[in-house]
């Protein structure tokens, strides 16, 4: 069992107690609330991290001034009704808009932080468990608390939900296809991208302003994305990782990898995981999308004009293109 208490105010902060090894009693506001530690809720909770979240935990001073560490998920604009239905099953943060076209979802109480660092730890696949160790050390420096750092999950990436929660973040789907001079479909090609920085610190992925500037890399490195993308690759049966650079602030280019399901085997198993572990971002209605025009795509029935002014319609409201979002399936958002 692991507890806190403020001993000025003699308040009771947090406290978790192993019920087997699969739930955890927690104790928040004197009521207890039980959570399944090894639900597909944490794990689509991990992979969401990993993707478009940050853990920041402060340095470790003594006798200086104790700040709080902070967990953050950023969500695009249109993706606002997923970081609420998160927040319903994770309560306690807060909500806010950004700059631009986006939303986060910050948790800086110490109750909720130390229940995520409960539900995402042992189920982190990317060089950001570092920053989860961090947040650890900081928890075992300030209140003696005994917090197992566990490994990375190696298990395979169709066992569980990670995948889908990386994939809400940093995932595409596309299809490209040609009309004909009888209105018909031609060259239809389908795929789903995703893309990854190639280092945790964001100063090594950043190179000069031309692609002559580019150095090369120790890919091996513990805060190196390859090998998870080597991991997905593997899984989904494509050919090679590509490497990428993106312009950012500045001119300045990133180095980044990508993978692309360019091949109908790598498309069959992407379609068969996601029907099994589902995306929950508007991603969910791009991939059902997606997938309709691939089945058109495999059975020919493009050769009809009436199914290539489908595929018309299916690819004009994919993506930045989408007007109309139905969440009803965030009712089937897994929980914990």
């Amino acid at each position: 069992m692991n507890s806190y208490t403020n001993k000025k105010k003699g308040i009771l902060l947090f406290k978790a107690e192993n019920i087997d090894n699969d739930k955890i009693k927690f104790k928040y506001d004197n009521k207890d609330i039980f959570y399944n530690i090894k639900s597909q809720f944490a794990y689509y909770l991990a992979g969401l991290i990993e993707g478009d979240g940050c853990i920041i935990t402060p340095k470790i001073i003594k006798g200086t001034k104790k700040y709080n560490p902070v967990i953050k998920i950023v969500f695009a604009e249109k993706d606002l009704d997923l970081g609420k239905k998160i927040l319903l099953s994770l309560p306690g943060g807060i909500l806010y808009k950004e700059k631009g076209k986006y939303y986060t979802l910050r948790y800086n109480k110490l109750s909720n932080i130390y229940l995520i660092i409960h539900l995402i730890n042992g189920k982190m696949r990317t060089p950001k468990v570092h920053a989860l160790y961090k947040l650890i050390d900081w928890f075992i420096y300030y209140y003696n608390i005994n917090i197992e750092k566990l490994a990375l999950d190696i298990s395979g990436i169709n066992s569980n939900s990670w995948l889908s929660g990386f994939l809400d973040c940093d995932s595409c789907f596309s299809a490209f296809f040609k009309i004909n001079d009888s209105s018909i479909a031609t060259n239809i090609s389908c795929y789903m991208r995703l893309s990854q920085r190639r280092f945790l610190n964001t100063e090594k992925n950043i190179i000069l302003k031309t692609k002559q500037d580019f150095t090369k890399m120790n890919c091996k490195s513990m805060y190196s994305y390859f090998p998870i993308m080597e991991s997905i690759r593997e899984f989904l049966d494509v050919r090679n990782i590509r490497n990428i650079h993106r312009i950012r602030e500045n001119n300045k280019l990133e180095l980044g990898y990508e993978i692309r399901t360019v091949r109908k085997a790598s498309n069959k198993i992407l379609i068969n995981y996601l029907d099994s572990y589902p995306l929950f971002s508007s991603k969910h209605l791009d991939y059902l999308n997606w997938k309709t025009i691939y089945e058109i795509k495999i059975n020919k029935s493009y050769k009809k004009k009436e199914m290539t002014n489908k595929l018309i319609e299916l690819k004009l409201s994919m993506n930045n293109n989408r007007t109309l979002f139905n969440w009803d399936h965030l009712e089937n958002l897994w929980t914990i």
